[in-house]
């Protein structure tokens, strides 16, 4: 808008209009009044390990020293080089003690004995040959 010397008032346009106002429309790249903030990233998230579900569960949480012991497993996709372990909490997926391969299975109980040294030991459930771990069971109280 524009004063005119008889007082009244004329449209310039609209968007001549409002840059007077101070209003002003941009392309996103910067405008006068400062530079366009830059979006914060959204977070990714990882991939899981292994596509699918896998559960291990085994059959008790204590067990003495060299007493029975069993493990079950569900694969919804099993391959032949799949494999479960068993290891001391905290030990690296290269560091198991007893192990045996799934076969491709799906579903599976496998029967073995508890290791002679007390501890905290977990089952776990690996992917092709490698130390990729996809489940892990509960805690198994090893003669403590």
């Amino acid at each position: 808008m524009l004063a005119t010397r008889a007082g009244g008032l004329r449209w310039l346009g609209t968007m001549v209009g409002l840059a007077v106002l101070g209003i002003t429309f941009g392309c996103g790249a910067s405008s006068p009044t400062g530079p366009t903030p830059t979006p914060t990233p959204t977070p990714v998230t990882p991939a899981p390990v292994a596509p699918g579900l896998y559960t291990l569960a085994a059959s008790t949480n204590t067990v003495a020293p060299g007493g029975e012991l069993s493990v079950s497993f569900t694969a919804s996709t099993g391959k032949p080089l799949d494999w479960i372990g068993l290891y001391r909490v905290g030990d690296w997926n290269g560091a198991h003690g007893w192990s045996s391969y799934t076969d491709g299975a799906t579903s599976g109980t496998f029967s073995l004995t508890a290791p002679q040294q007390a501890g905290r030991y977990e089952f776990r459930y690996l992917l092709n040959d490698g130390v990729d771990d996809a489940a892990r069971s509960g805690v198994v109280t090893v003669g403590e």
